[in-house]
This record gives structure tokens, sequence and C-alpha cells, in this order.
């Protein structure tokens, strides 16, 4: 990735301390969408259900589950007056075989009253799709 910077830091947020894993962007990457790719575990093959924790604010950008370069739902757009806790995102879903795969967070767009592109993630739930 060009002009980005990928790190774990504390944030202050609502009163509380967060560890956060932040992804910041400036200007346009040659080689794509800029994006996390986390490790998840499933017990048990099936449809799963992402569920991110972010922290929303003015330096966050839009953000999009993204499975083999293909958007697994809407994107969502994380830019907000204050700094704020979003829990319980819904991303989108997609089948996940027994023991996990990797989920790609897609920094896909901005704001145009975010000062910066960047996204926020606290936590990721894999939660079960209803059968």
């Amino acid at each position: 990735m060009e002009r980005a910077t990928l790190a774990r830091r504390e944030d202050r947020v609502e009163s509380q301390d967060l560890r956060v894993l932040s992804l910041r962007a400036e200007g346009a990457d040659r080689f794509g969408q800029r994006h996390i790719a986390l490790l998840c575990g499933a017990p048990q093959s099936g449809g799963w259900r992402v569920l991110p924790e972010a922290v929303a604010g003015t330096e966050a950008g839009t953000v999009q589950l993204v499975h083999q370069e293909k958007a697994m739902g809407d994107a969502v757009d994380l830019c907000a007056a204050a700094t704020t806790r979003r829990a319980r995102l819904f991303l989108g879903a997609w089948e996940l075989r027994e023991g996990g795969g990797t989920v790609f967070l897609n920094l896909v767009g901005r704001n145009p009253s975010a000062a910066a592109p960047g996204v926020e993630v606290v936590t990721l739930t894999l939660e079960r799709q209803p059968r």
C-alpha cells in the first residue's frame, strides 16, 4: 500500500479507552482499494454474518466487506461530526468453511465532510446466520 498507515493504537472514545486497529489513507493507491485483511476462525461451516465494531468520526471513511473482490454487502459510511463507537455494524455475510477464512474490509470511499479516509476497528464478530 502506498501512502497508507496501518497501526495498532489506543483511542479515547466516549470516555472509554479503546484499542483499535487503524488504517489511514492519503490519496489513491495504484494497486486497488486499501483494505484490512483479518483472519477469522469459524467453529463450523456455514453462513456467517460479519459484524465489526468501529469508531466513527471526522477521519472515518466508507467501508465494505469484500470476498474475492466481490462486495458482500452495502458500504457503510463511518463519517460523523463527533467521535463515537459504532457496534455490530452489519457489513454482509458469506459461507465460511470450518476453521474460518480471511475477512477483507475495504476502504471504498470518503464522505466529502470527512477530514481523511480511514477506518478504526475495535472488534470483529462472526455470527451464525439463521437457517
